[in-house]
């Protein structure tokens, strides 16, 4: 399951280079669906991806009775990158509702899981960064607190 965890950081990390490098830091991870234009669909297969690949990882390293919250944490990016146009009425409670639950189910399953240090270290980190940037795009930095957070958990138990 090693395997799936670090072929997951490779794509996040290609993919949000990638993006980055081509039109700059978005307002959000799921910005880059529209700044992608036609190949939006880059963004549905990296969420797609992301959550396949995390959920074996996610729930091998879970303590039993925490196998739930990385489900749901993976299942809900799947729900992200199915319903990508978040700008438009008939997608957006679904995309914000699922990101939310992403979040949440991740940060909650760290803390369960005795990682509590690593999320707050990695999201007072992002406000230093924040800070440094006088504040521009909050919720991209805090997307990738809570991504960078999430791995380094994941890594620290293998």
């Amino acid at each position: 399951m090693v395997t799936l965890l670090i072929i997951s950081i490779i794509l996040f990390v290609s993919y949000i280079g990638y993006t980055v490098g081509m039109y700059g830091i978005p307002a959000s991870i799921s910005d880059t669906y529209y700044r992608l234009g036609k190949r939006g669909w880059l963004f549905t297969l990296f969420c797609l991806a992301e959550s396949s690949l995390l959920i074996a990882s996610f729930i091998e390293a879970s303590k039993e009775e925490y196998q739930f919250l990385a489900f749901i944490a993976s299942a809900s990016l799947a729900f992200v990158g199915s319903a990508p146009l978040f700008k438009e009425d008939y997608n957006r409670n679904i995309h914000y509702v699922s990101a939310g639950i992403c979040a949440l189910a991740s940060l909650v399953w760290q803390v369960l899981m005795s990682f509590w240090y690593v999320p707050l270290i990695t999201f007072l980190g992002g406000v230093i960064v924040l800070a440094c940037l006088k504040f521009r795009k909050p919720v991209f930095w805090m997307e990738m607190c809570a991504f960078i957070s999430t791995y380094i958990t994941l890594l620290l138990l293998y």
